[in-house]
C-alpha cells in the first residue's frame, strides 16, 4: 500500500506539467482567429503524406558523465490518416514496429505501438526484453537504494552478472506550438524486472538504481525555438529543458537542468530521409553521485523508406 501511496503521489505531481502544457495549446487555439488555408500546394503535400509506410530507422548516441554508447534501429509501419492544413502537418497517425538497441552493456529487443489522435497528442507504450553481457557494467548489484554508484566505483567493480530483465513503458506526450516556440512534455511511467542477486540493479538508461518489480516516473519538458522550419528544407531547433526522474522503491529522485538542440540539414538525402544531430548538455541539480556536475549527450540519425 505504501508504494502504490508513492506512486500516486509523484504521479499526480509529474502531471502538473502535463496540464499545463493542454493548457497553453488551448489558450494559442482560442488565440487563433486565422481560419486554415488549403493551398493547392498544401494539397498536393497532404495527399503525399497521408497513407501507410514501411520504414527502417538507426540511431547513434553517445553521452558523457555518465558515460554510455548505444545504437538503436528498428523496422516501422505508419499510417498517417490526417492532415492539418493551418500548421502543414500530418495531425493523426497509428504507428507499430519492432526496435533492437546495442550498448556495451547490453543487448535490447522490443516491440512498440504509438498514437497520435491530435496534433497536439502523443500515445506511446513498449515492451523491451534486455540481454545483459556480463560486462561493461552490464548488470550490476547493490545492498541497498543508498549505496553509491558513481564511476569510482563502478570502475572497480568486476562483478557484472549475465543474466535477463525487462521493462514495460506507456509514453504520453503533449505538444503545442505559440509563434516560433514548440512546447514539449513528455512523461515515462515505466516497470521493470530482473533477473540477479539484488536486491538492488543498476539501471543503465536513466542511471539510478532500482529493485526487481520496481516502477520508474520521469518527465521531460522542453521550450524549443524554431530558428527556421521549412517543410520543404532544413530544420533547427534550440531552447531549454527540464527532466525529473523518479525511481519510486528506490526512493531517488534526479533531476537535470539543460539545453537541447536538433538539427535536419534537408527532408531528405538520396533515398534516406530525416537525417538529424540531436546535442543535450546540462547541470545535474540533483543526484545521489553526479549533483552539481555537467553532462553532454550527442546522438545522430535517419530514417529509410521502404514504399
Amino acid at each position: 500500500m505504501k508504494m502504490k501511496n508513492s506512486l500516486l503521489r509523484n504521479l499526480l505531481v509529474l502531471m502538473v506539467p502535463l496540464m499545463l502544457v493542454l493548457f497553453l495549446i488551448n489558450f494559442a487555439n482560442a488565440a487563433d482567429n486565422l481560419e486554415p488555408q488549403q493551398s493547392i500546394q498544401q494539397k498536393a503535400d497532404a495527399e503525399k503524406n497521408l497513407g501507410g509506410r514501411f520504414s527502417i530507422y538507426a540511431d547513434l548516441g553517445g553521452k558523457i558523465n555518465p558515460r554510455g554508447l548505444a545504437f538503436l534501429s528498428g523496422i516501422k509501419y505508419r499510417n498517417s490518416y490526417n492532415y492539418d492544413a493551418k500548421y502543414d502537418a500530418v495531425s493523426s497517425y497509428w504507428e507499430t514496429g519492432i526496435d533492437i538497441g546495442i550498448t556495451p552493456a547490453f543487448m535490447q529487443a522490443g516491440v512498440h505501438v504509438e498514437w497520435m489522435p491530435w496534433l497536439f497528442l502523443q500515445l506511446r507504450a513498449q515492451y523491451d526484453y534486455i540481454e545483459y553481457s556480463g560486462i561493461n557494467d552490464g548488470l550490476l548489484s547493490f545492498p541497498s537504494a543508498n549505496s553509491p554508484y558513481g564511476d569510482d566505483v563502478r570502475k572497480d567493480r568486476h562483478d557484472e552478472e549475465k543474466t535477463h530483465g525487462s521493462r514495460i513503458m506507456l509514453q504520453p506526450t503533449l505538444q503545442g506550438k505559440v509563434g516560433n516556440f514548440i512546447i514539449r512534455n513528455q512523461t515515462d511511467l515505466a516497470y521493470y524486472t530482473f533477473a540477479g542477486k539484488g536486491p538492488y540493479f543498476l539501471e543503465l538508461w536513466y542511471n539510478t538504481l532500482m529493485k526487481d518489480g520496481d516502477y520508474l516516473v520521469a518527465n521531460r519538458t522542453q521550450f524549443l525555438y524554431s530558428f527556421f522550419s521549412d517543410s520543404k528544407g532544413k530544420k533547427l531547433f534550440a531552447g531549454p529543458y527540464y527532466e525529473v526522474t523518479r525511481a519510486v522503491d528506490a526512493q531517488i529522485t534526479q533531476q537535470k537542468l539543460g539545453v537541447a538542440l536538433l538539427w535536419e540539414p534537408a527532408p531528405s538525402v538520396w533515398k534516406i530521409s530525416r537525417p538529424h544531430l540531436g546535442v543535450m548538455g546540462g547541470y545535474h541539480l540533483q543526484d545521489p553521485n553526479r549533483q552539481g556536475q555537467l553532462y553532454l549527450v550527442m546522438g545522430a540519425g535517419f530514417e529509410f523508406n521502404l514504399n
